[in-house]
């Protein structure tokens, strides 16, 4: 899964260095607790290879704020990293429930389905992120390879000529341009081959 994590800042390496990650947690009243500070614990119980604590921690940051997209990507990647699929998959889907009209949310999610290889899932929550922002070229990227993925060149290339219209002087119109003038020479390829194989002869029988 893309990671789309908190920098841990200077203070935290501080505390790092001064204490273990279970006795900070012990000396920092919860309540007056933000929202990075959890993120920060979680980071660096993450690099202890305590996987419970980090995501104990997540779970207080969202539970302060439930739409904060970062401390739900952190926990969903924890739980992918512990093998629990099921469990990463719900912790992102709870995030486009708390806040439909982020179009992050629904790609967030939509990274995780390709990561498990859920790509019809992936396509219709991409396809929303899209309404939402269909400016955005980066959706109709990673759009146009869930399509390929899933079979469905056509659609595919379809996102990639709007990618072309959207920002035609944008590195991400030149890759799209590419990536068009190579499905039509596999396309034009393809039906060269069916072709030809049509116009074979019949084997006799012996």
């Amino acid at each position: 899964m893309t990671r789309n994590r908190l920098r841990i800042i200077i203070w935290a390496a501080a505390v790092a260095a001064a204490a273990s990650i279970g006795g900070y947690a012990l000396r920092i009243d919860r309540q007056n607790r933000s929202i990075l500070e959890y993120m920060e614990a979680g980071h660096m119980a993450e690099h202890c290879g305590d996987s419970r604590a980090a995501a104990a921690n997540y779970k207080r940051a969202l539970s302060l704020d439930a739409k904060y997209l970062p401390a739900r990507i952190a926990l969903a990647d924890v739980h992918l990293s512990n093998g629990n699929e099921k469990r990463a998959l719900e912790t992102l889907r709870r995030g486009v429930v708390a806040d439909a009209n982020n179009a992050d949310a629904y790609a967030a999610f939509a990274h995780a389905l390709i990561e498990c290889r859920h790509y019809p899932e992936a396509i219709r929550h991409l396809g929303r992120a899209v309404e939402i922002a269909p400016r955005d070229t980066s959706l109709r990227r990673l759009l146009a390879y869930c399509y390929r993925r899933h079979g469905d060149v056509a659609a595919a290339n379809r996102q990639l000529t709007q990618i072309d219209k959207i920002a035609p002087d944008s590195p991400a119109a030149s890759a799209a341009r590419r990536a068009l003038e190579r499905s039509r020479k596999q396309l034009a390829l393809q039906h060269r081959i069916k072709d030809q194989s049509g116009l074979r002869p019949a084997r006799a029988r012996p």
